[in-house]
């Protein structure tokens, strides 16, 4: 019977013991380093946005999305650039349009090499994007603005918009198995010169 209860109380004590040793606390659960930082800019040479025959020409206006490697280390993986912008009016938010980019759009396109992207330590990748400053109907951006006839320096008549106030927001991919980056709401203003089309 005494060794009966002896037994209980070895059972006992290392259920105790077990219990016990499983409530010790995991180590905390670390963070991944952040290795990617993203930008979004809009460019402006200038202070116009030349429209002929109903698009814009050259760059100014374009959007210019970087993304800069901030880790320690060389990051390469399967190449898959995404960038998905929504545009809309600041004070008409309805009013709106999506801009994508993708590979053909990569400036920097020496970082990929047989569908490999690699991004060296504080190297860049450039996605350079003229859009058509246009709505998701086709509908100028500049349509919802007065504009005035004027004339440039050589004579040629044009319309001269009001500035258009916009936010554009969105996100940013590069590599294929790393999640999209944020590019967070940004405002920006364009004024428009208008060939070719009649004043409003």
């Amino acid at each position: 019977m005494q060794q009966r209860m002896n037994l209980l109380y070895l059972m006992a004590g290392i259920l105790v013991f077990l219990s016990l040793s499983c409530e010790e606390s995991l180590p905390p659960q670390q963070e991944p380093p952040v290795a990617l930082r993203a930008n979004l800019q809009v460019l402006a040479f200038g202070p116009y946005v030349s429209i002929r025959n109903g698009a814009p020409t050259g760059t100014s206006g374009a959007f210019e999305v970087t993304v800069t490697n901030i880790y320690d280390d060389v990051l390469q993986d399967s190449a898959t650039v995404e960038v998905t912008l929504e545009v809309w009016l600041k004070d008409r938010p309805e009013i709106r349009t999506v801009v994508q980019a993708d590979v053909g759009n990569l400036t920097t396109d020496s970082l990929v090499l047989g569908n490999i992207m690699t991004l060296e330590p504080n190297s860049t990748a450039i996605v350079l994007k003229q859009w058509n400053h246009r709505t998701q109907e086709s509908i100028p951006f500049w349509d919802y603005v007065p504009t005035y006839l004027t004339y440039s320096t050589g004579g040629i008549p044009f319309c001269l918009s009001d500035p258009v106030h916009f936010v554009v927001r969105g996100s940013v991919r590069l590599f294929k198995y790393a999640p999209p980056l944020t590019l967070p709401d940004q405002e920006f203003s364009l004024v428009y010169q208008i060939f070719d089309l009649p004043c409003k």
